[in-house]
């Protein structure tokens, strides 16, 4: 193709991109605008789903750690309850319980 040719393809295509006027018309800019809107906000939603599900996927995860943590610490204090019921009616303990004021200590 010559140059002239080139000039000429080019202009043709822009006669029917733009119109006969040289602008878009109103409605293919608004549809445009509009697709280019969408694909955008399909993008942000597509990545915020991405980062949203790994945070509650983090938060899932410390909860859960939390629980086990929390289940562990019951066990060490019903341990420590169980000692300390053993030792106060123990001898000779058992003797002064009362006088001291130490009284049985409920489980979680």
């Amino acid at each position: 193709m010559t140059n002239d040719e080139n000039k000429a393809n080019h202009s043709e295509s822009k006669r029917k991109s733009y119109g006969e006027s040289g602008n878009f018309s109103k409605h293919e800019y608004s549809t445009k605008l509009e697709e280019t809107k969408n694909k955008i906000i399909e993008e942000i939603e597509r990545d915020t789903n991405i980062t949203a599900d790994q945070s509650i996927k983090d938060l899932i995860a410390e909860i859960k750690e939390s629980e086990v943590l929390v289940a562990n610490q019951k066990l060490h204090y019903n341990e420590m309850v169980s000692q300390y019921n053993k030792t106060i009616y123990s001898l000779p303990l058992a003797l002064l319980r009362t006088t001291l004021g130490h009284s049985e200590i409920n489980y979680l």
